[in-house]
């Protein structure tokens, strides 16, 4: 489907701005429906009154020791909803909520893996598939379903609001620039073991196109002109690959 979008095509298609959604202070923010103005302000006042969970160790290793996904699932995906709360918040006028975006993606910058326990998978050749491993290895970044959604979030969020946080700090872009460089575009780039890139395996699921669409979101967000273009050539190429097996 995709043959033929090579590098050269790709770089010159691509628009001088890739931003997908209007940055904060865009009149657009201005006009949103009451309803849904209600709706976001109802959103940050629920997790406005909740502190960032602990993500702990023995929660992650709580799938290997019991079959529970909630010790961990639960303080990570909390996480994630109350900084999408925040930065919606603050766009909608509340204006307190910057601290907690900065917060929220601070602390989740630093999580040892933004893997999920149940995918923390350890595919060692020769060995029986995949087996899950206690704990994350900071040094191994494995890219499932939900890191690509951060990486995504994280993304939508300092793009959003890049011109308020770099007001907090320039280091907050820097940090998060970097988390998504080393936890989703490098190992996209650098890897092809992942098995729902299709070179190892051909069953591919929805894991695909899910993982693909939020890697393509940090690269919008992170990459330019040829080193955007690559990554743009080789998520075609995976996409491919699925296309090729759905029903």
């Amino acid at each position: 489907m995709f043959e033929g979008l090579t590098k050269a095509r790709i770089l010159e298609a691509l628009a001088p701005d890739c931003a997908l959604f209007p940055p904060c202070g865009d009149p657009a923010w201005q006009g949103l429906r009451e309803a849904d103005l209600k709706e976001i302000l109802h959103l940050y006042a629920e997790y406005h009154a909740k502190p960032y969970p602990l993500r702990l160790a023995t929660g992650f290793m709580e799938f290997v020791r019991s079959g529970s996904r909630q010790a961990d699932e639960r303080p990570y995906f909390e996480r994630r909803r109350k900084l999408c709360a925040a930065a919606l918040g603050f766009c909608a006028g509340e204006m307190d909520a910057l601290d907690e975006v900065t917060d929220g993606l601070y602390v989740i910058a630093e999580e040892s893996s933004w893997v999920i326990s149940a995918h923390n998978i350890n595919p060692i050749p020769g060995a029986k598939p995949a087996s899950s491993k206690p704990l994350p290895d900071p040094d191994d970044m494995y890219i499932d379903l939900f890191s690509a959604q951060t990486g995504m979030i994280f993304s939508l969020v300092t793009s959003i609001l890049r011109e308020p946080l770099d007001a907090v700090s320039p280091m907050i872009w820097k940090r998060a620039e970097r988390e998504i460089r080393r936890r989703v575009l490098a190992p996209f780039m650098e890897r092809e073991d992942f098995w729902w890139m299709g070179v190892k395996r051909r069953d591919l699921n929805n894991w695909t196109p899910w993982i693909v669409s939020n890697v393509l979101y940090c690269a919008v967000t992170y990459l330019q002109g040829e080193e955007l273009a690559r990554l743009i050539e080789k998520a075609l190429v995976i996409l491919d690959r699925w296309l090729s097996v759905v029903p």
